[in-house]
């Protein structure tokens, strides 16, 4: 065979060998995804019994980012916290609870970072918004109320923190801490959407509990 044509019929070969090896890459990645999705629920129904994570998406979990982030043990903020998120806004949520409970879980690695507080209040307001909003079972609220809570500890000025909190407490009908919540937020003097949405909630939950 001329030279010509044998590079001709490894090149083809080659082609062929590579199209396969996708195929077959593709088809573990969506066996793999569904798998590591069990698997995240089952360790989030042990961490948490009786609470189902209803997930929007089953696509893997991200992987490490690579920010400046500042001083932090074992670059736990760009191994744990920002992918959590990430998987967060992927709808993704049992792959970010299990991010986020290891970020809070360890709030010594992150205790020489300047911005600690924010990373914390953060990792709770994003679980407890999870716990709130996509997921099922008896204390789902409580875990969400918890979250909420440490979420203002953190950070007193993040304020959709106190607007998720009043939700969680309407949902298990406690107005009064509900109204209290509020109260201390409008105290804090939010701006614009943040002050509309709260006096707004204030308003309907003072209307409903003296009509």
């Amino acid at each position: 065979m001329p030279y010509n044509g044998i590079i001709g019929t490894d090149m083809k070969t080659h082609s062929t060998f590579i199209r396969i090896v996708t195929v077959c890459i593709l088809i573990i990645c969506l066996m793999i995804s569904p798998i590591s999705m069990l698997v995240q629920n089952a360790q989030a129904q042990q961490r948490y019994p009786g609470i189902d994570i209803a997930n929007l998406s089953h696509k893997l979990a991200n992987g490490r980012t690579r920010l400046n982030t500042g001083p932090c043990v074992g670059d736990i903020i760009n191994v744990h916290f920002y992918p959590g998120l990430l998987d967060y806004l992927d709808g993704s949520y049992d792959y970010a609870v299990g991010q986020l409970d290891y970020f809070i879980d360890r709030p010594q690695y992150t205790e020489m970072n300047p911005k600690q507080n924010k990373y914390m209040s953060i990792a709770h307001f994003i679980r407890g918004s999870i716990f709130l909003n996509h997921a099922n079972g008896i204390g789902r609220y409580q875990l969400a109320i918890h979250d909420f809570e440490a979420s203002i500890h953190w950070d007193p000025h993040n304020y959709q923190s106190y607007l998720k909190l009043a939700a969680a407490y309407q949902k298990i009908t406690i107005t009064e801490s509900a109204i209290k919540t509020l109260k201390s937020l409008l105290s804090l003097h939010p701006s614009g959407i943040i002050s509309e949405e709260a006096s707004t909630m204030l308003e309907k939950l003072l209307s409903d509990k003296n009509p």
